[in-house]
C-alpha cells in the first residue's frame, strides 16, 4: 500500500453516530501541524475522546487527565509471561532479522540503538547479525525481563535529544513505541539526534489508514453494538494512531528523507496468548481466532501495521 493509497479526508472522517456529543473546536495536529484535529464524537473505553485530523488522518487520544507515561503499566506479569514464550520470541525475532538484513548494507556503521527495547528481542536479533546493540527502556520490569532473556546491554531510562548517549549510531529502532508517548515529535527529534548522517530509523506502529482498520471503523458507525469492534483496535495506552501521510509529515519535518513504508500484520501468536490469558477465552474461541488471524496474515491487503524505513538527511 502506498503512502497516498488512502485519502484521509474521505476515509477517516469523524467516528461515531450522529447522536454522539458534538465535536469540540479543532486544535493543532502534532503530525502535520494543521488546525484540523477535532473530536470525533466517539470515546475509547467510554471515557477518552478520540480525535481525528481532517488533513492527514492522524488519530489521537484525548487523555489530558492521564498525563503520566505509565511505563510499567504495559509490563504486567501476564505480558512478561507472553514475551517469555518461545513461539512469540521466535515470531518477533524473525521479523526483526528480516528488516535488519534489509538495511544492513545501507547503514553507515553497525552501532544500533533500540529505543524502548521492551523484552530485548530486537537487541538479541541485531547482535546475531553482527550489530553492536544498546537497548534503552524506561520500564523496570521490561529491563529485568530483557536481561534475563538475552545477554545484551540494556539500560533503564529515557532517550532525549540532550542526553549523554552517542550521536553516531548507524541504526535506531522504535518498535511499537511512538503510539505510547505524549510527544511523538520530541521522540523523533531525539532519534534523529542519535543517528549519524545517513543513518536509518526503523519504526513500527499501527497503520490508521489500513483497510482493516477503516472497515472496523466503518462498521462501528452503523450503530449496531454487536458489530462494533472499535474497542478492539483503540486502547488508552495508545495515544496516537498514524496514517502514512501523518507519519511522513512528522519524519520529514524532523530531518528524515527517503521515507519508505512496509506493510505488516499483527503478530498473531502474541495476540492469541493475550486473548487466552487476559480474556480467558474458551478453546473453541481461540481456535476460531487462530483461523481468523491466519486468514488475515495470508492476505497482504489486510495488513494493519506499518514499518517505516527512513534515512537521516546528510
Amino acid at each position: 500500500m502506498s503512502e497516498d493509497s488512502a485519502n484521509p479526508r474521505s476515509t477517516d472522517h469523524p467516528i461515531g453516530n450522529p447522536v454522539d456529543a458534538p465535536a469540540r473546536a479543532a486544535r493543532p495536529c502534532p503530525a502535520c501541524r494543521s488546525a484540523d484535529l477535532a473530536e470525533t464524537g466517539w470515546q475509547v473505553h467510554g471515557r477518552y475522546p478520540l480525535l481525528r485530523c481532517r488533513s492527514c488522518g492522524l488519530g489521537a487520544l484525548s487523555a489530558d487527565q492521564d498525563s503520566g507515561e505509565g511505563f510499567d503499566e504495559y509490563w504486567t506479569s501476564i505480558n512478561q509471561r507472553i514475551y517469555s514464550e518461545p513461539a512469540v520470541l521466535a515470531e518477533l525475532a524473525t521479523k526483526y532479522e528480516r528488516y535488519f538484513t534489509e538495511v544492513r548494507e545501507r547503514v553507515p556503521n553497525r552501532r544500533f540503538l533500540d529505543v524502548g527495547s521492551g523484552a530485548g528481542v530486537s537487541i538479541g536479533a541485531a547482535a546475531r547479525l553482527g550489530f553492536q546493540p544498546l537497548g534503552v527502556e524506561p520500564s523496570e520490569h521490561a529491563v529485568a525481563l530483557s536481561r534475563r532473556l538475552f545477554e545484551v546491554p540494556v539500560q533503564r531510562g529515557l532517550v532525549s535529544a540532550d542526553d549523554q548517549l552517542p550521536r553516531d549510531y548507524g541504526m535506531v529502532a522504535l518498535w511499537d513505541v511512538i503510539e505510547h508517548v505524549a510527544d511523538p515529535e520530541a521522540l523523533i527529534h531525539a532519534c534523529a539526534a542519535h543517528l549519524a548522517p545517513g543513518g536509518v530509523l526503523l519504526l513500527e506502529t499501527p497503520d490508521e489508514g489500513a483497510l482493516l482498520r477503516r472497515l472496523i471503523r466503518g462498521v462501528g458507525r452503523s450503530g449496531i453494538p454487536a458489530l462494533d469492534l472499535r474497542s478492539g483496535i483503540y486502547y488508552r495506552a495508545h495515544r496516537f494512531y498514524f496514517t502514512r501521510t501523518a507519519m511522513a509529515a512528522l519524519l520529514r519535518r524532523c530531518g528524515f528523507a527517503d521515507v519508505q513504508f512496509r506493510a505488516e500484520h499483527t503478530m498473531f501468536r502474541k495476540e492469541l496468548l493475550k486473548k487466552q490469558l487476559y480474556g480467558h477465552a474458551s478453546r473453541w474461541r481461540l481456535l476460531a481466532l487462530d483461523g481468523v488471524f491466519r486468514t488475515l496474515k495470508a492476505l497482504p491487503v489486510m495488513a494493519n501495521k506499518m514499518v517505516v524505513v527512513a534515512t537521516k538527511s546528510a
